[in-house]
């Protein structure tokens, strides 16, 4: 790639992101050199979690914000109407992201249907992940599964990076892996459960239904050359052919291509945040004081 001319650069373009691995400073810095060779200057700030980096967005603090699905919604009503916010461009993994309901080999044969999770015990990742928590309990609970019965230990790890992490995850593997006394149901994403080295002890009962994962959002009050500038020079990013983006795209977990941004699948998170307060710093859905689970103990 040629760096274009001085003239033609978009300048004081602020992105936000949540900082959740140790290759995050070369992922930025990548990507700032792809944009920058395609006529868009930016900088980034790192968050240490996405209430933060929704709120700077809010007060115009950065430009951009690269936010998961939690945080993607948070921002749309928490900006007050419809209208107010901007969706940009997602990754080609961002689109019917998946979570697994999953059990050791031994017991699969006993699962018939999602009702014979009642009266079981279910592992859960932590109480903010879209993938671990939030999502796979508000399916339970759409498909009439009775709550009230199951036992549910929740892993609690990186509050605040929305299960980006997926420290909660590999915890939920483990415990179901480990539990050999009774049978026990966990849910992971299938990102996580695709890189489990034992996962031929395990079996997939139920796959939840698809959902879109992270997104860029900016505010209406973005200039629109400004933001017709950054996604053409995002969806100009080509793998195939540059080294430099493949790599930076590699490390990003994309296969072939930044997407087009589309609001359809976030539906299900949207309705799962239906009651959530308009807060900066929402409480936990479930507490050990509310829950709708027959125990809920949280490690």
């Amino acid at each position: 790639m040629k760096p274009v001319a001085q003239g033609k650069i978009r300048s004081n373009l602020l992105i936000g992101v949540v900082s959740y691995c140790s290759d995050i400073l070369k992922i930025w810095d990548g990507m700032r050199a792809s944009l920058l060779a395609r006529g868009v200057d930016l900088d980034y700030v790192t968050y240490t979690n996405y209430e933060r980096q929704v709120t700077a967005l809010l007060h115009g603090h950065i430009d951009v914000a690269w936010n998961g699905p939690l945080a993607h919604i948070r921002l749309q009503r928490r900006a007050g109407h419809k209208g107010r916010t901007v969706s940009l461009g997602m990754r080609d993994v961002d689109r019917d992201f998946q979570s697994y309901l999953v059990t050791r080999k031994a017991d699969a044969a006993k699962f018939k249907s999602l009702k014979d999770v009642e009266s079981k015990q279910v592992f859960a990742g932590t109480h903010d992940s879209p993938q671990a928590y939030i999502l796979p309990l508000h399916f339970l609970k759409q498909a009439k599964v009775n709550l009230g019965t199951i036992d549910l230990i929740r892993f609690d790890r990186d509050v605040g990076k929305h299960g980006d992490t997926a420290d909660g995850e590999v915890e939920v593997l483990k415990a179901v892996l480990g539990e050999t006394s009774k049978p026990t149901y966990g849910v992971v994403s299938k990102l996580m459960f695709d890189r489990l080295d034992r996962k031929a002890e395990l079996e997939i009962v139920h796959n939840f239904q698809p959902f879109d994962h992270c997104q860029f959002d900016c505010m209406v009050t973005l200039p629109e050359s400004t933001r017709k500038a950054f996604q053409e020079a995002l969806f100009a990013m080509n793998g195939s052919t540059d080294l430099k983006d493949k790599e930076v795209m590699r490390l990003e977990g994309i296969r072939e291509r930044w997407e087009q941004p589309r609001e359809s699948g976030y539906d299900s998170m949207r309705a799962a945040l239906a009651s959530d307060p308009l807060v900066e710093f929402p409480s936990p859905i479930h507490t050990p004081d509310s829950h709708p689970f027959r125990s809920l103990t949280i490690q």
